[in-house]
């Protein structure tokens, strides 16, 4: 999680992906690289890497870490999907995380803000809040079964919003996650620190929201751990007019219904520079000039460029 995407969980640039430390995308000057270790996520220069390796280090050490053995034999797993390697499986799914990033966590705000809704006599500190999103490569047996589902793509392009689908996604409460996870949330320990004294200071900050990305199937890891903030409802606390909660909760289990589909129906979601950067459009990823581009599915009255590189 990086310093600019702390202070904006929601919102994000219209370019994936992005530098992992100050969210710059890439453009024809300034070419980001994959972190060596890992190849999961992407710097625009020593110095970001420099900054932001407190808070990537505990999921780097992870993902591509163990004997020569064992990595063996997580490329072997892989071989049978069209990968020379464990570490080219793991670039699909940063590739495909990256495509789908509001979708992952808009779902994780707006499934707890209806638990939030819908259980007020709860205080918030005591509500579930570790999300653990699973998906599955399509062409794994696993993708035919499980939930949430809808159509998957079949085609065997290396299209990055379509190489992988959302199997299910469960949420637990955090001293239920750190009993059965020790060893992970341990491993974190620093990026929680600096998550925490970075957003201290503000009188609206009501906790953190853990998110952690899984593959099964080819290899059951934990690829990714985000920690996003939460916020305090401040037009509730002072009185001001709202919707019904019966009302809020229909909303919001459709916009995670939307963002679910859009994942698995291969149309990442989208802010874009130049429009309402509270509001996502669903796009489209095309191949072009030699890389991978997401173009809205339509005309934005020419509010924004379209030429916004994966």
């Amino acid at each position: 999680m990086s310093a600019t995407q702390k202070k904006s969980a929601v919102v994000y640039g219209s370019s994936l992906p992005t530098c992992n430390n100050c969210s710059r995308p890439e453009t024809e000057e300034r070419k980001l690289k994959r972190c060596p270790p890992c190849n999961g996520i992407f710097y625009c220069s020593l110095e970001c890497q420099k900054k932001a390796w407190p808070w990537h280090k505990p999921v780097c050490k992870s993902t591509y870490s163990g004997s020569e053995a064992l990595r063996a034999a997580a490329d072997a797993k892989v071989a049978n999907f069209g990968y020379a390697s464990a570490r080219e499986f793991n670039n699909d799914v940063a590739d495909f995380m990256h495509a789908h990033t509001w979708a992952f966590i808009v779902t994780a705000y707006m499934h707890w803000q209806d638990l939030a809704e819908t259980t007020p006599q709860e205080r918030h500190s005591e509500l579930p809040r570790v999300f653990r999103f699973s998906m599955c490569h399509v062409s794994d047996e696993a993708c035919s079964a499980g939930s949430p589902s809808t159509q998957v793509p079949t085609n065997t392009t290396k299209n990055p919003a379509t190489r992988f689908k959302l199997v299910s996604y469960t949420i637990t409460r955090l001293e239920d996650y750190i009993h059965t996870r020790p060893d992970s949330w341990a491993s974190t320990a620093r990026m929680r620190q600096q998550c925490e004294t970075y957003f201290a200071h503000d009188p609206a900050y009501n906790g953190m929201l853990v998110i952690e990305y899984c593959v099964g199937g080819v290899i059951d890891q934990t690829h990714s751990i985000e920690f996003l903030p939460l916020w305090r409802n401040r037009r509730r606390e002072q009185g001001q007019p709202q919707a019904s909660s019966e009302v809020k909760s229909i909303l919001l289990r459709d916009l995670v219904a939307f963002c679910i589909n859009s994942i698995n129906g291969g149309f990442p979601l989208r802010c874009v520079e130049g429009t309402n950067q509270r509001v996502a459009y669903p796009g489209r990823c095309v191949r072009e000039d030699g890389r991978w581009m997401w173009k809205p599915l339509f005309n934005l009255s020419g509010k924004t460029r379209v030429a916004n590189y994966l």
